[in-house]
């Protein structure tokens, strides 16, 4: 009986793990070429890597800082005149009071008026009127156009509409006598800035270069009233951010979705429900004045004015040249804010004024 044998091999104990190794090599380079593939796809489109385009001032003149910490607001201005250059080149003076307030008349000038009623205008760094001269900001030349009042500017670049109504309670338990008007400028990117988005800090935070800083940051609760806490806040790039496309292109997708996802709207509308019970405590008349530029213009306004506020839409395209500062800075300039403030003038004279002569005061 012819017994059948079967041959058998011995292979090399490292013939497995090197399949495995070519196996892993193979998918590696597939990897990368459809990594490399996504970075000239993105770049091709018109994305780059992570630059820091904060602005950032090359020069502060004198102190090398505007800007320094605040207990409840996170930041706030130091007093005194300043010189700011931009890295352009580019030069503007500013004026803030002991309050670290930016002014809207010559120091000495007062109002007509012995005792004038105010007017207070919050809002961030358009109100303010970042690369503007003091005479150029809109609040300036609304004081000049109601001489008998006087026009406080709360405006602080980078703050949203939490910090308003941060300002408005402090000024307000500080003793300050409530003004006769109080006018909150809206840029409906004050929806990321009041909840702490990460697309703001991404601005925000490298320009101030505040360490240790604690900011507000608003939300909701389960009944949808509004609540805010402190919490100190950063901003790190993902790893090689600066020198790909593609990761800045994932980041930036990931920052609109948190925009999207994370309610912005509601918080802003639910700040301004308590900035409305604020001024109907103290007999203030509420303005909400919209600056925004784009599809979204209006839809604020139209809350707002559910709530019994006034409401007007003194937008501009401060995309186009004769709006802005470019090459230097994006902000509106002297041109806008002129237009800026015929526009928020006229709807005060027509609309304000003559019920401020019928309330106030009874």
């Amino acid at each position: 009986m012819v017994r059948e044998t079967h041959p058998t091999f011995s292979w090399p104990l490292t013939t497995f793990p090197m399949r495995y190794l070519l196996y892993l090599g193979y998918c590696l380079l597939v990897l990368m070429a459809a990594f490399f593939l996504a970075e000239g796809v993105v770049r091709l489109l018109g994305n780059r890597p992570y630059e820091n385009k904060a602005l950032r001032f090359s020069a502060v003149e004198p102190g090398g800082r505007l800007y320094q910490r605040h207990s409840t607001l996170g930041f706030a201005h130091f007093p005194g005149r300043f010189t700011l250059t931009l890295p352009t080149g580019f030069k503007f003076q500013v004026t803030h009071g002991d309050d670290g307030l930016r002014i809207t008349h010559p120091p000495g000038n007062k109002p007509v008026a012995a005792d004038p009623k105010q007017i207070w205008i919050f809002g961030c760094s358009f109100t303010y009127g970042l690369c503007l001269n003091d005479p150029d900001t809109y609040p300036w030349l609304l004081q000049e156009r109601f001489p008998d009042f006087e026009v406080v500017n709360f405006g602080v670049g980078g703050y949203g509409t939490l910090q308003s109504l941060i300002q408005l309670k402090e000024a307000l338990a500080a003793g300050r006598k409530p003004p006769a008007v109080l006018i909150i400028a809206y840029v409906n990117l004050h929806d990321m800035r009041n909840c702490g988005f990460r697309s703001w800090r991404k601005g925000l935070i490298p320009h101030l270069e505040l360490r240790e800083t604690f900011f507000p940051h608003a939300g909701l609760d389960r009944e949808g009233n509004l609540q805010y806490a402190y919490v100190k806040w950063d901003y790190a790039p993902l790893p090689l951010m600066d020198r790909l496309a593609f990761l800045h292109r994932l980041e930036t997708a990931y920052n609109r979705w948190e925009d999207r996802s994370r309610h912005g709207r509601l918080v802003s509308q639910a700040i301004f429900r308590e900035i409305n019970r604020i001024c109907r405590d103290h007999q203030i008349i509420p303005v909400v004045a919209d600056l925004t530029w784009d599809r979204k213009t209006g839809e604020m306004l139209e809350y707002c004015r559910s709530l019994g506020m006034y409401a007007v839409d003194i937008s501009l395209d401060f995309t186009h040249p004769d709006n802005n500062f470019l090459p230097h800075d994006g902000h509106p300039n002297a041109r806008a804010n002129r237009e800026y403030a015929r526009r928020l003038g006229e709807f005060v004279q027509e609309r304000v004024v003559p019920q401020l002569a019928g309330t106030v005061g009874k």
